[in-house]
């Protein structure tokens, strides 16, 4: 799941991130090591796949 905070305080739910709405289809199961990272004003959201 997806949540944002302007504050870090009060959590709002923004969406799911799952295998079946990208491109490593349903049957995934080499989702490792997620992180975000922040550059330049934007949120990147990485993770390794196999």
């Amino acid at each position: 799941m997806v949540y944002s905070s302007t504050i870090l305080v009060g959590w709002s739910l923004r969406g799911v991130i799952s295998p079946e709405n990208n491109y490593m289809g349903a049957d995934s199961t080499e989702f490792w090591a997620a992180d975000v990272a922040a550059r330049n004003g934007k949120y990147y959201f990485y993770f390794s796949d196999r």
